[in-house]
């Protein structure tokens, strides 16, 4: 997929809670998130760049069992790394050095992904109820906007080039090669 126009309608497809499944339980989509996995594995050497940084950083976020983040704190729900995971995939096909996010895992089980730069804020979060919601700030102009659900998704697929430009692009000397491997937020 060379385009990022429909995209949100792609994982909306991809999500696995469209079977009939409760969304606000994220004990109950965890296994069709499992089920959804590809049955053909890769190995793991095999990936390499910034797509093993990304797998590495989801990867530790599965081991945030419940409290991690002090009573109350819930373990952070595979839906929201599925998602989360999926549309970084997506929003960075074709690029090869891509600006990655800082990944802050929340006590109620999301995930969000950041983007900070001297002139925007960029803020995704991928909730365990199966929400999203975005944020983008411009500071330049002094503008911010909010979407939730597929709205949100396209935000950030429209706002990708700003937050992740390609090789070679004038913007990228002024980015930071990547955000921190996590951040943590309650």
């Amino acid at each position: 997929m060379n385009s990022l126009t429909g995209i949100a309608s792609v994982l909306t497809a991809l999500a696995p809670h469209q079977q009939a499944v409760p969304v606000s339980s994220c004990e109950a989509t965890s296994s069709l998130v499992e089920a959804a996995r590809p049955k053909k594995y890769i190995d793991a050497a095999a990936v390499t760049g910034w797509k093993a940084d990304l797998s590495s950083r989801f990867r530790r976020l599965r081991s945030f069992n419940a409290g991690w983040a002090g009573v109350g704190s819930k373990a952070i729900c595979p839906i929201s790394i599925f998602r989360a995971s999926r549309a970084l995939d997506i929003a960075f096909e074709g690029n090869s050095q891509p600006v990655l996010p800082s990944i802050v895992p929340v006590a109620d089980g999301g995930l969000q992904l950041e983007w900070h730069g001297p002139e925007y804020d960029f803020e995704i979060y991928f909730g365990p109820d199966d929400s999203v919601t975005a944020i983008w700030e411009d500071r330049t102009s002094g503008v911010e906007t909010e979407k939730d659900g597929n709205a949100a998704i396209d935000l950030l697929f429209s706002s990708i080039s700003r937050l992740a430009p390609r090789p070679g692009n004038a913007s990228n000397a002024a980015a930071p090669a990547h955000g921190p491997v996590l951040a943590f937020a309650t």
